[in-house]
């Protein structure tokens, strides 16, 4: 397994579907999941996911991404594509996954023995299961699930 530390403006890289070790991420940078026009999800595997600054993960087809560990989003972090919740399921099987400040997940959380916390304008539009929800100003909004479930019938 491989750690991915990304830092500062380093343009948009896209990283190939695998398993991988921490992924740590702070800056400005794009990071490019899954491939678009795939109708198979695209699936990754991570230790753990930080992600802090303006770095957003974007998704381009659909993604399944399992963390085997904590996720932290800090600053204006952003993982997933607005308007498109649908392409990205999320497994964590951590402790805790902590969005705060301008951090937004666009995606489905799944992540049935963790503590979410959502906090100051952290935003999580899609669907979530989590053992604990600790909302302290931030935001969770329910969207692009019909077209989910009309895909999935």
């Amino acid at each position: 397994m491989k750690d991915l530390t990304v830092s500062g403006n380093p343009g948009t890289i896209a990283v190939p579907p695998g398993t991988y070790g921490a992924f740590s991420f702070s800056g400005t940078g794009i990071i490019v999941f899954g491939n678009t026009g795939d109708i198979e999800p695209a699936i990754y595997s991570l230790q753990s996911l930080s992600m802090s600054g303006q770095t957003r993960i974007e998704i381009a087809g659909p993604v399944v991404l399992t963390i085997g560990g904590n996720i932290g989003l800090y600053g204006s972090a952003i993982l997933g594509s607005a308007g498109e919740p649908e392409l990205l399921q999320i497994r964590t099987t951590g402790n805790n996954v902590q969005l705060s400040e301008n951090a937004a997940i666009y995606g489905r959380l799944y992540a049935p023995s963790a503590q979410v916390i959502i906090s100051g304008n952290g935003l999580l539009d899609g669907m979530l299961v989590s053992d604990r929800l600790n909302i302290s100003g931030g935001v969770i909004r329910i969207s692009g699930l019909t077209r989910w479930l009309r895909k999935s019938t």
